[in-house]
């Protein structure tokens, strides 16, 4: 059997990208999401008459899944005052970075899927379940401190 040295370099990058990206995934968990996030995100509000909705807010994220935060959103082009954000629940699939999130805004209990990038920095999300047909994302807040302490 003939082996080329491309044949053998091919096969060990391969190999070596198939690892390095096992491990990213590998890395995704509920607690290494915690800290203080930042978010927006537009759509449809169907309850209202499928009208327009535009919503941004920041929200932290505890170790354990639960959290508090705040949201500020238009409906229609009309501004809503500030309303509370209370996160039940967060899990997410350590080999994929998809989760799934369950959080009221007010009275409105939401449910979104989300896809985290590999540097545990961003998320990109749908809502799933509740009134709102949106499309959103989120960022790790700049001033947020990396000590992932939060586990209360």
């Amino acid at each position: 059997m003939r082996f080329s040295l491309s044949k053998i370099f091919i096969f060990f990058t391969g190999l070596m990208l198939n690892l390095s990206f096992s491990s990213a995934q590998a890395a995704c968990s509920v607690d290494k999401l915690a800290g203080r996030w930042v978010f927006s995100e537009y759509g449809t509000h169907v309850k209202l008459g499928s009208v327009p909705f535009s919503e941004v807010g920041w929200f932290v994220l505890r170790k354990n899944g639960r959290g508090k935060g705040q949201a500020f959103l238009s409906i229609n082009g009309k501004a809503i005052p500030s309303l509370p954000l209370d996160i039940q629940s967060v899990n997410i699939r350590p080999r994929t970075c998809v989760g799934e999130a369950t959080f009221s805004v007010g009275e409105n209990l939401r449910t979104i899927t989300f896809v985290l990038n590999s540097e545990l920095k961003e998320f990109h999300y749908v809502s799933t379940k509740g009134d709102l047909t949106t499309l959103g994302n989120a960022k790790r807040d700049i001033n947020d401190r990396d000590d992932n302490d939060r586990d209360d």
